[in-house]
């Protein structure tokens, strides 16, 4: 299994082939974050992209924020907020992962590099 960053996402939306190949390559579906709905949907310029969104990702299992993901992306966010500018969203995208034991699948792997836990796939 593996973990689709925001990203990744935004480029299946796009349905940029190469994203979309690479999806395709996985053995077992790949999983996303509530965070990354969350992120999607703030992006929406309107309602109706809103439930194109949502259409789109019902294919997709939702992995929801539980407690040891928030306790996972508050060390990370103590560890790294200030000296590699970790993000919020980024902490939590990687504590999803991390207590999954799932990589996560990026296109910035600047955003997580420093999270020596943390196996990423690059497109």
């Amino acid at each position: 299994m593996t973990l689709l960053d925001t990203n990744v996402l935004i480029e299946l939306l796009k349905r940029n082939p190469q994203t979309q190949a690479q999806i395709r390559t996985l053995s077992q579906p790949p999983r996303i974050s509530v965070l990354s709905i969350m992120e999607l949907i703030h992006g929406a310029h309107n309602k109706q992209e809103v439930a194109n969104i949502e259409h789109f990702l019902r294919v997709f299992e939702t992995l929801q924020l539980s407690s040891a993901i928030s306790a996972t992306a508050l060390t990370l966010m103590r560890r790294y907020a200030k000296s590699h500018t970790l993000e919020m969203n980024d902490s939590l995208i990687a504590a999803t992962a991390l207590e999954h034991r799932i990589p996560l699948l990026t296109y910035n792997n600047k955003d997580f590099r420093f999270i020596h836990a943390l196996e990423m796939v690059a497109p």
